[in-house]
């Protein structure tokens, strides 16, 4: 389990069990695929997602499951790569993938 309490928009705790099941439901997803949905939106910094908006990658749950593998100072890095060096991010997923270093990728 990911979390043990979670907070709910009206401010309320709630048991990570009791979110999983209902966002289970509601999102007509096994309880796995919500913890793999949480997972990434608990380690993916918000700057990497906004990059890879309008990318293959935005939606690609596998893919961004690999890029929660960077720690946050690579992700930042990887940043700067997708914004100003024009970076593939599909590349830049098989990269991370292998175990290139970030310093590698161009």
């Amino acid at each position: 389990m990911l979390l043990s309490r979670i907070r709910t928009h009206e401010g309320r705790m709630i048991d990570s069990d009791a979110f999983e099941q209902r966002a289970s439901e509601l999102f007509r997803l096994t309880v796995q695929e919500v913890r793999v949905h949480v997972k990434i939106a608990d380690e993916l910094m918000p700057e990497l997602r906004r990059a890879l908006k309008g990318t293959a990658i935005e939606n690609d749950v596998e893919a961004l499951l690999v890029l929660t593998r960077l720690k946050p100072e690579q992700q930042e890095a990887l940043v700067v790569r997708l914004r100003w060096c024009g970076l593939d991010p599909e590349s830049t997923v098989g990269a991370v993938a292998a175990g290139l270093p970030l310093q590698l990728m161009s």
